[in-house]
C-alpha cells in the first residue's frame, strides 16, 4: 500500500498526519514527486492556512494537472484534510474571490460573526454522521472529533455530505463523491476516533 502525502509548501500538518499513520501500522510518502504522486494507493492532500496560498502552492509545484489526472481520472482514492477539503471546492471567499480545484460543487465561505462562536473555531465539537458512508465505519452516530477553522464548505449538492456540525449555524463536516473524501476536521489530532477514519480510508475498496 502506496500512501502519499502531497507537500506543496503550505504550513501544514504533514508530519502529524504522517506519524498518525504510523500509530495504525501504515508507512507514507511526503513528497510533491509526480511520479510518486502518479503510482500511490493513497492520495492525502492535507493543509491548514489561507486557501490562496494553498492553490498558489499547488500551482507553484506544477501540481494541479498531476492531481486531476489521479484523482478524477484514475480515481486513486483521495482524502482532503482541512485545507485539502476546501481547496477541492470550485471557489472560496477568504480575502477576496479565489478560484479552486473544482472537484466538488461547492464554494468555501466564512462562519458569520458571532460573539458566541469566536473565529478561528479551534478545539473541539460534536460531529453528526447523516449516512453509512464507509469513512465511519465503526463509528457512532455522533463522535467528537478536533477543528481549526474559520472557513467552511457550503455545498451545492448536498448528497455529498456525510456529517455536520454545530458552530453558530449547522455546517458540513465532511464529504464523500466516489474516490474523494474530504475532512474539515482534524483527523490527526482527534485521538481514536481520527486514527480510526484514517484507518477506514486506508482500507477502503470501494472507491
Amino acid at each position: 500500500m502506496k500512501i502519499t502525502i502531497i507537500d506543496y509548501d503550505i504550513v501544514g500538518n504533514l508530519n502529524s498526519i504522517q506519524s498518525a499513520i504510523k500509530k495504525i501500522g501504515y508507512d507514507s510518502l511526503i513528497t510533491h514527486n509526480k511520479a510518486d504522486i502518479k503510482s500511490a494507493d493513497r492520495i492525502i492532500l492535507p493543509g491548514v492556512g489561507a486557501f490562496e496560498k494553498g492553490m498558489e502552492g499547488l500551482k507553484k509545484n506544477d501540481l494541479i494537472e498531476t492531481l486531476n489526472f489521479c484523482c478524477l481520472d484514475k480515481k486513486i482514492p483521495t482524502l482532503g484534510i482541512c485545507l485539502g477539503l476546501q481547496l477541492m471546492a470550485k471557489k472560496s471567499f477568504e480575502f477576496g474571490n479565489h478560484k479552486g480545484l473544482g472537484w466538488i460543487n461547492g464554494n468555501i465561505v466564512k462562519f458569520p460573526n458571532n460573539k458566541k462562536f469566536p473565529l478561528p473555531q479551534i478545539g473541539w465539537n460534536d460531529v453528526y454522521v447523516n449516512n453509512n458512508d464507509l469513512i465511519f465505519n465503526n463509528l457512532n452516530k455522533k463522535e467528537i472529533l478536533f477543528f481549526a477553522n474559520s472557513y467552511y464548505i457550503k455545498l451545492n449538492e448536498d448528497q455529498f455530505e456525510t456529517s455536520n456540525a454545530e458552530y453558530g449555524l449547522k455546517y458540513t463536516t465532511s464529504i464523500r463523491k466516489n474516490n474523494l473524501v474530504g475532512l474539515q476536521f482534524h483527523p490527526e489530532k482527534s485521538q481514536s476516533v481520527g486514527l480510526s477514519i484514517l484507518k477506514n480510508f486506508i482500507l477502503w475498496e470501494n472507491a
